[in-house]
């Protein structure tokens, strides 16, 4: 893209910020133009088992359970 090969690119704006790309952005769709991706930042916790006390404090972020199964249908 920055050699000139291309005309434009769509990427993720995770992607962009990651790279530190954002200059080189010119414009960023809205919703109402594209949906992001379902699931998208979604995460996944492990724990030990005796250390399961812990989950509590993110119990805050726990989604329902039509949600969980969405998101894990898209990773599958």
């Amino acid at each position: 893209m920055l050699n000139g090969e291309y005309d434009g690119l769509v990427m993720a704006a995770a992607g962009i910020e990651r790279l530190g790309l954002q200059e080189h952005v010119t414009e960023y769709f809205d919703t109402d133009q594209m949906l992001p991706a379902p699931g998208q930042g979604a995460i996944s916790v492990e724990v030990k088992k005796k250390i399961m006390n812990y989950l509590k404090c993110l119990k805050i972020f726990v989604m329902k359970k039509q949600i969980f199964a969405l998101t894990m249908k898209d990773r599958l």
